[in-house]
């Protein structure tokens, strides 16, 4: 459930938010766990690429922390209110071949699935509308690079890159 940004939540509430949206099965299916029992680790807030090369933790996603900005140009008159603006880096990885490397060319499917489900998530009215009732608006996820990587080994990694940008205009005097 999303909660309202506050002057003391300024920095941790939206990427909780976010976070608890994107790790919802409902919202971003898990390949690896059709079912939705969450019963391994499918977002991360930090890149697990190192203990990933085995494969075992593949696929996932990663919901960066978020930069901020204050937008000077929409302050209020008195100065009490200012917009702001948040930018979450989103990757989402997949093996080629799957986590177990059991067939060609899944991880193509599950990459494209997974990258359906956040357009879809961010794309919600019902999401939209939880997001605006706890003061969220502007909601823009834009997909900035797409590849493929190698590793060691000569294994195939599909990796997506997605920029998440909202804005909240709040009260910021105490």
């Amino acid at each position: 459930m999303v909660t309202k940004v506050t002057y003391e939540t300024i920095e941790s509430q939206p990427f909780n938010n976010i976070f608890e949206i994107i790790d919802t099965r409902s919202n971003i299916a898990d390949p690896r766990d059709v079912e939705g029992k969450k019963i391994r680790k499918f977002v991360y807030d930090s890149d697990p690429f190192s203990r990933s090369i085995d494969f075992n933790l593949l696929p996932y996603i990663i919901v960066e922390i978020p930069k901020t900005e204050d937008v000077r140009e929409n302050t209020s008159i008195n100065g009490e209110h200012h917009l702001f603006r948040w930018s979450h880096r989103i990757v989402v990885r997949t093996a080629r071949n799957g986590s177990a490397n059991q067939q060609e060319d899944i991880g193509r499917t599950d990459m494209f699935n997974i990258c359906n489900d956040l357009r879809k998530t961010f794309n919600s009215n019902s999401i939209k509308k939880s997001l605006k009732d706890v003061g969220i608006i502007n909601i823009s996820l834009n997909k900035t690079s797409q590849d493929t990587l190698t590793d060691s080994s000569g294994n195939e990694i599909y990796e997506a890159e997605f920029m998440l940008e909202y804005e909240y205009r709040m009260k910021v005097v105490a």
